[in-house]
């Protein structure tokens, strides 16, 4: 902000927080990164308008993350996948990942107890098991 002979916070303007958020974007951050700083900014520019220090609140646009699109497997390459499997049990954990859509965690995160034989059910743990 010194740049901009920014040195208090009732200095600060909407087109400085989108000239660094520019910024961001010009030195290849993610799209993600670059919504994280702008939220960050949004918390603290509220901040300042609460306890005075701006006038009048600055609207933050958030920018828009682009979505991404998860690989995925044809039949084809799924068959290949599966044929090279060695034994049984790769066989039977790519196959469970590919009709239940599992991600790795998930399936690395399953024990016996999880897997109830009588009605066929599966409890699955989130992430890191928590």
């Amino acid at each position: 902000m010194q740049e901009h002979n920014v040195n208090s916070a009732s200095e600060v303007l909407a087109r400085h927080v989108r000239e660094y958020l520019a910024e961001l974007a010009g030195r290849g951050k993610s799209d993600g990164t670059i919504a994280d700083h702008a939220r960050g900014i949004r918390v603290l520019v509220r901040f300042w308008y609460a306890e005075n220090y701006l006038a009048a609140p600055l609207l933050i646009q958030i920018p828009k993350v682009g979505k991404k699109r998860l690989l995925s497997l044809d039949a084809d390459n799924l068959n290949r996948v599966i044929n090279a499997c060695d034994n049984p049990r790769d066989k039977a954990i790519v196959m469970m990942m590919a009709d239940s859509g599992l991600r790795r965690s998930e399936i690395c995160n399953l024990n016996w107890s999880d897997i109830d034989m009588q009605s066929g059910l599966l409890r699955v743990k989130k992430g890191d098991g928590a």
